[in-house]
């Protein structure tokens, strides 16, 4: 009956960290210690107890902890200037490695570097990869 009241503190015990810290860590071991407890219900002996709690919390956090996550993270939706990252841009002014251009992009007009220093002619199209202060960094489409 020992076992029984360390495998209930230890479900509780994870409970009570997981509500505290939304970590996604310690419901595994809640799920272990539910099967370990089942196992002490049904006599098992004590080093089986352990190794049923050990097995199923790992087989859970591996299986199971990547796909809630992904499920809890949801999908991350940029605001203000990181939702410009991959969207295109028209190029109003000449940008080459010795020169800061200007590019448009959803009706308003930045200055931009480009990639690796190349030169992006005007009416060309770019796409955005990076905002670095208070200017775009374009690379040519299709490269």
């Amino acid at each position: 009956m020992d076992s029984l009241v360390v495998w209930s503190g230890v479900m509780i015990a994870c409970i009570v960290v997981e509500i505290l810290t939304v970590s996604l860590v310690s419901v595994w071991f809640v799920i272990g210690a539910f099967a370990a407890l089942i196992a002490c219900l049904l006599n098992v002996s004590v080093p089986i107890q352990v190794a049923i709690f050990l097995v199923v919390s790992v087989i859970c956090a591996i299986v199971a902890r990547p796909m809630a996550v992904k499920s809890l993270k949801g999908n991350i939706i940029h605001t203000n200037n990181d939702a410009l990252i991959g969207s295109h841009a028209l190029v109003i002014k000449r940008i080459d490695a010795d020169h800061m251009g200007e590019v448009r992009i959803k009706n308003q007009i930045w200055s931009a570097s480009s990639l690796h220093n190349l030169t992006l002619e005007e009416g060309e199209y770019g796409e955005v990869v990076a905002i670095e202060g208070a200017h775009l960094v374009v690379k040519k489409e299709g490269n």
